[in-house]
């Protein structure tokens, strides 16, 4: 295997696993990469001895099953990709979970081990690294949020600001999260259907996604404030810039909480928090 690495450019492996991706069964192609135990020449990671080996690298491979079977059973339509892109970065991002609370050391920083295989490894884009980081990083953050919506619904300023930390693939984001909370159920296919434990986290994500439509809150990552920070810092007394992020966020905040809410009536907000800043 290491002189099939060799012998072969990183940019052919990533452009053989890119037609893999999108073409009309990626999941006989990932099969093969499993099979034939070539996981670890295409996903490629730091030639460093303090990055540790992973053990279970399959689990890549029922991941995509479970997603395929999740979009061919249509549940959830809301968050059914529109899109062979967006097939394909599920794909990816399912294929690199072994790594995903892993890090290594570039020069003085610490990076995640996706970064590299997706830039180094697969020669890809900062889109796919992006988005794949995106997707990998908010899955903890999305099954405690639906875990918690489920017992008590969450209001419209905790559930909008999830969506905006997460950004224009928060429905992306949700199918993946979906898919790795049912994979445990998908070691019994033929049952799958019948699988009342499955049928409830199903259920949960589902309740989840119609709260954020009855909101109205699907695009609110891309709102913009209903102050700007240029008056923010004109209310707070100091120059725009970094610091008055924290206060911008406030003011979101406020906005996703006052759906009917005007500028006039924000502004009193920001100027009650400089003058109970100063006390």
């Amino acid at each position: 295997m290491a002189n099939l690495s060799n012998n072969i450019s990183r940019e052919r492996i990533g452009v053989e696993l890119d037609k893999i991706l999108r073409g009309p069964n990626p999941l006989k192609g990932l099969g093969l990469i499993h099979g034939l135990n070539l996981y670890n020449v295409v996903f490629i990671k730091p030639q460093n001895d303090a990055v540790d080996s992973i053990q279970n690298t399959s689990v890549g491979l029922e991941l995509s099953k479970t997603i395929n079977w999740l979009i061919h059973k249509r549940h959830i339509a809301e968050v059914i990709p529109n899109s062979t892109e967006e097939m394909r970065w599920l794909y990816l991002a399912s294929n690199l979970v072994p790594y995903k609370d892993m890090v290594y050391q570039e020069k003085k920083k610490q990076l995640p081990i996706v970064h590299y295989i997706i830039r180094e490894g697969l020669k890809s884009s900062n889109v796919d690294i992006d988005t794949t980081c995106k997707l990998l990083n908010s899955l903890n953050t999305l099954r405690e949020a639906v875990k918690n919506n489920h017992a008590a619904s969450l209001d419209r300023p905790t559930l909008g600001m999830l969506i905006r930390e997460i950004g224009s693939k928060w429905k992306l984001a949700i199918m993946f999260s979906l898919a790795n909370d049912i994979l445990p159920f998908t070691e019994k296919c033929n049952e799958i259907e019948q699988n009342e434990d499955m049928q409830q986290v199903i259920e949960k994500y589902r309740e989840f996604v119609a709260q954020v439509h009855e909101f109205g809150i699907e695009e609110c990552y891309s709102w913009k404030y209903i102050v700007d920070g240029k008056k923010v810092a004109t209310l707070l007394g100091i120059k725009p810039g970094p610091q008055i992020k924290d206060t911008l966020e406030k003011v979101m905040y406020w906005q996703l909480g006052h759906p009917e809410g005007t500028p006039e009536q924000c502004i009193e907000f920001v100027q009650d928090l400089a003058s109970k800043s100063k006390q």
